[in-house]
């Protein structure tokens, strides 16, 4: 995956001064450069950043609120935590392309190019035209992804609703899915399914609850063999493994439309997961982006350093999908981040 970043500048939109209003990077930043750099990130659908004095790098889609920071007035306590926050924030990217103008390049952002441990993936260009069109270039993960897709994608399930998945959890023993009064425990029991984004209706697969339970080994042969004769599914061989691969590694999509789809689905669920652990204060509603939501979890130290960086990783997929047009992100690498989405929502939910 590519990004491309530039440095902040002094003039921004005064009428938002004062006024706690949080708006996106391309809403408070005037200088002609920045303003043309942004545009034209905008115009051919690419992923793209300014790097703040303030609040380190500041993703497009993210909300702040108007600042005012030079970069001589950095400290090296702050500059330490840029640096850190440059690191975690793009280390997902496999290239990191830096604009900015030859006559006008402040030493901090020198410094910061040098100093990074991505160094060797930045490249620093002079030239607006050298924003390639978003889907110009291949990534070449997606073919390499595409030979490595499961071989079990035929092996899907049945769909059911909440109370036949409680009760196939529980005879799997996948988890505790009903708490002791006998009720069904709805947390434990959507940590294995997906909610419809449209409907936000929740629903489990069959076929996914019995390679749950195989990669598990719980439940028993004996028992996932009568659960799928019970749901016709076909019956495989090696409890849950193929080729000294676990399954769960790598979600069983029939195509790469439900590949993204689960992938929103788990993106979804991160998101609510977040939400319901960083309470917004924000009056008409939460209008907080998972970026919004990682900033502060680590603010509140809410996640570790890994899951951090996971979290980020989630984001920079969703926000490359989001990009119709944007360079083709591999089978394998939404593959991961649907994986770190679900670690992370369970994560949260548990503790």
């Amino acid at each position: 995956m590519k990004v491309y970043i530039t440095h902040c500048c002094a003039k921004k939109n005064d009428s938002l001064r004062s006024t706690g209003k949080r708006v996106t990077p391309d809403k408070l930043y005037t200088a002609r450069p920045t303003k043309r750099f942004m545009e034209v990130c905008k115009e051919r659908s690419v992923i793209w950043a300014v790097f703040s004095d303030e609040f380190g790098v500041w993703f497009s889609e993210v909300e702040h609120e108007w600042y005012e920071k030079h970069p001589n007035s950095v400290s090296e306590e702050e500059f330490i935590r840029l640096l850190h926050d440059f690191d975690t924030n793009l280390e997902c990217f496999d290239e990191i392309w830096f604009y900015y103008n030859p006559g006008r390049f402040h030493s901090l952002y020198a410094r910061l190019l040098a100093g990074t441990k991505l160094r060797d993936r930045v490249r620093r260009f002079t030239r607006l035209t050298q924003i390639r069109q978003g889907g110009q270039e291949m990534n070449e993960g997606r073919a390499k992804g595409m030979k490595q897709q499961d071989s079990r994608a035929n092996y899907r399930g049945a769909k059911v609703g909440r109370t036949e998945a409680a009760r196939i959890l529980n005879e799997l023993q996948i988890c505790k899915a009903y708490g002791p009064t006998g009720k069904i425990n709805g947390p434990n029991c959507q940590r294995f399914g997906h909610r419809d984004p449209q409907s936000c209706r929740w629903y489990w697969d069959v076929g996914e609850l019995i390679r749950e339970a195989e990669s598990r080994k719980s439940g028993g042969p004996e028992t996932i063999r009568r659960g799928e004769e019970r749901y016709s599914l076909p019956h495989h061989e090696g409890g849950g493994r193929e080729s000294g691969t676990d399954t769960l590694s790598k979600p069983v999509m029939t195509s790469r439309a439900d590949l993204e789809k689960y992938f929103r689905d788990k993106y979804i669920q991160l998101e609510c997961a977040m939400r319901k652990r960083l309470p917004s204060s924000q009056a008409g509603g939460d209008r907080r982006t998972l970026g919004n939501l990682i900033r502060e979890a680590e603010e509140k130290q809410l996640l570790g350093r890994a899951a951090l960086q996971e979290a980020r990783f989630v984001n920079a997929v969703r926000i490359a999908l989001n990009h119709p047009t944007t360079e083709k992100i591999s089978d394998g690498r939404v593959t991961r981040a649907i994986q770190s989405a679900r670690a992370i929502t369970v994560e949260l939910e548990d503790v």
